[in-house]
């Protein structure tokens, strides 16, 4: 499969024979416009004063403090590695990879992400990127085994910014989005799965430099029970929610926030109902002012 990409590496090299001598830099972008700022990747960082296809930078927003690496403009192979900040849920992202990044904006990229969590836990992703022209694909293969799946991309470039399309498989299920992402990095995304008798629609806005948003849903659950409200994700990756529940056995109002590792507080109210919610590592705990208490 790799020897299949040499000529796309001669043709990378060809187009780029200054590189050797100085900067990346964007020449007549295929798109009739300057977009790599909606496409936070290789061609990005290599526009970031990289010498030698070599660069170091510190990133704009609140979840990264360092991004370092380097592309080989002979063999295609790159590499670099992303530094969480003191505040963000992420501690470090190891990419590397095949490809070519031409100097009109196109690009062809296979290659792994590695990204470790503050619990030192460890997501593998396998992905592929397309981008010619003012299009994109982007394909991303999640776990493995029984657990893989794959989420397609489809997006353009227009005037407003980066619009997309996915689709990831579930299996018995396909979840869909459907977003607009800006040059300020920031997103609003349109959410919508329907699996047996569940069904969930959202919207979701928020910032991918900061790694903040805020999702506003709806659910319907086997037998007529709803859910509707707010969550809100932070940098540091605890999350807070305000939702109203309905079940046959009535309406009550849910308030808590969890930190990353799962652990927190709130409340949950009703009809002659408070009581007070204790999370520990994603347990979910209640005790009410008549004296019940139980698991969520």
């Amino acid at each position: 499969m790799r020897g299949s990409w040499m000529v796309l590496m001669l043709f990378a090299t060809a187009c780029g024979e200054d590189l050797f001598g100085g900067m990346f830099s964007l020449r007549d972008p295929s798109c009739g416009r300057h977009v790599p700022e909606l496409a936070r990747g290789l061609t990005f960082h290599l526009l970031q004063n990289s010498d030698y296809g070599v660069f170091e930078y510190q990133p704009e927003g609140a979840s990264l403090v360092r991004i370092e690496g380097e592309y080989d403009f002979e063999t295609g192979d790159f590499s670099w590695v992303e530094t969480g900040s003191a505040t963000s849920w992420i501690r470090r992202v190891e990419v590397e990879g095949y490809g070519y990044a031409a100097q009109n904006g196109d690009l062809d990229i296979i290659g792994e992400r590695i990204l470790t969590d503050e619990l030192d836990e460890v997501e593998h992703q396998q992905f592929r990127i397309e981008r010619e022209g003012c299009g994109v694909e982007r394909r991303v293969r999640l776990g493995s085994g029984a657990f893989a799946r794959e989420m397609v991309e489809t997006g353009v470039f227009r005037t407003e910014g980066y619009t997309y399309n996915q689709e990831t498989d579930l299996g018995d299920a396909i979840y869909k989005v459907s977003g607009t992402r800006l040059a300020d990095q920031t997103f609003t995304e349109e959410l919508e799965l329907e699996q047996g008798d569940y069904v969930l629609d959202a919207t979701r806005t928020g910032s991918v430099a900061d790694g903040t948003s805020v999702r506003t849903f709806s659910e319907t659950f086997e037998g007529g029970a709803t859910r509707s409200g707010t969550n809100t994700f932070s940098t540091d990756g605890s999350s807070s929610f305000s939702f109203t529940q309905t079940t046959s056995a009535g309406t009550t109002v849910w308030d808590y926030t969890v930190d990353y590792e799962g652990n927190g507080s709130g409340t949950v109210t009703g009809s002659n109902l408070e009581c007070d919610l204790t999370f520990e590592q994603g347990n979910c705990t209640y005790l009410c002012s008549g004296g019940q208490r139980g698991a969520c």
